[in-house]
């Protein structure tokens, strides 16, 4: 077993477990398999001191079977690298199988803020010239910029740059709440793009795109008209704020979903990423009310990370590890 799993609390409940008119649980690859106690055969029964058995059950149930119990398992993705194509945003950490599985919790996690503001997920500009239904791509080498480098770096091309672009079509000029350096009726802190035709950009094109207009600070649409000129409609957010966690084997109603334009995401938890680029943060969520489900079985945990623009987490492989409560019911 290459996890840590203590089961020794309990999350309170006296009352026998009985089952609903539908009968017993089916035996499954997923669902737990249960003893049923009928207390009606020791109704009114007494030992030879005289005291009721039922008494006896009570304080035994409550105190050394308790039927439902929780306890922690620790997933770290250190204990699963074992191969260099392994991926701390998407990969399956497998342990000794948990019967009886109805509850699951996210306790605490320690995730790293990545290095790079600019990644995989927010690298690429797309646009159309007047005229064409051709669609152009700028595509900025992952790094991390501050707003003054990103808007230099459309000029830079050099492969023997770090940073640079993969074209040399666009111009960016970056506006630090000057007024007077800006166009008529053009203030606070924006990006102006510069192209020598009129263009149309297209940050709706896919999520990526949607990412880099919130890194300029245009918003997530496609421009209103063709022009030679565009400014940024607010002030850029080169930050990325959170990261969801999902787990696809533990049932929706344990977590949380995400709704967004297009779709949903069932998530354990947000993990809100409040520490500076580079350093690891420790999240722990204020606790709320655990969502019992059917009972099922793990083997297996597949540890998934989405960033804030629904794609996968990229975070430069660097490690995460995970605290989740789960809580088992016993016959």
């Amino acid at each position: 077993m290459q996890s840590d799993i203590y089961l020794g609390q309990t999350d309170s409940e006296d009352e026998d477990y009985t089952s609903d008119s539908s009968g017993e649980f089916t035996e499954n690859n997923n669902v737990g398999v249960f003893y049923k106690f009928n207390q009606k055969n020791i109704q009114d029964e007494r030992f030879m001191d005289q005291s009721l058995m039922t008494d006896y059950e009570k304080i035994h149930r409550s105190l050394f079977s308790k039927q439902i119990t929780s306890g922690e398992l620790i997933i770290q993705s250190r204990t699963y690298h074992t191969s260099s194509s392994f991926n701390t945003s998407n990969y399956a950490a497998t342990f000794d199988e948990l019967k009886s599985v109805i509850g699951f919790q996210l306790k605490s996690a320690n995730i790293r803020v990545p290095q790079y503001n600019v990644n995989t997920t927010n690298n690429q500009i797309k646009f159309k010239i007047n005229g064409s239904e051709t669609i152009h791509t700028v595509t900025i080498n992952p790094g991390n910029y501050n707003e003054t480098e990103l808007a230099a770096v459309l000029q830079e091309t050099s492969s023997t740059k770090a940073h640079r672009v993969d074209s040399d079509v666009l111009r960016g000029t970056y506006y630090d709440n000057n007024p007077a350096s800006i166009t008529a009726n053009k203030s606070g802190m924006i990006f102006k793009l510069v192209h020598s035709s009129q263009i149309k950009f297209l940050w709706n094109h896919s999520n990526v795109t949607k990412g880099t207009a919130k890194l300029f600070g245009f918003y997530p649409v496609e421009s209103d008209s063709f022009a030679t000129d565009h400014h940024s409609d607010k002030p850029p957010d080169m930050k990325q704020h959170y990261v969801d966690l999902v787990i696809p084997e533990i049932p929706g109603i344990a977590g949380k979903r995400s709704i967004f334009n297009g779709g949903r995401l069932d998530i354990i938890d947000r993990i809100h990423l409040d520490a500076s680029r580079g350093e690891y943060v420790t999240y722990r969520p204020d606790n709320y009310p655990t969502n019992y489900f059917t009972p099922i079985r793990l083997s297996q945990l597949s540890i998934q990370l989405y960033s804030d623009n629904n794609l996968e987490f990229d975070s430069q492989n660097t490690d995460n590890d995970f605290v989740f409560e789960i809580t088992v019911l016993r016959p």
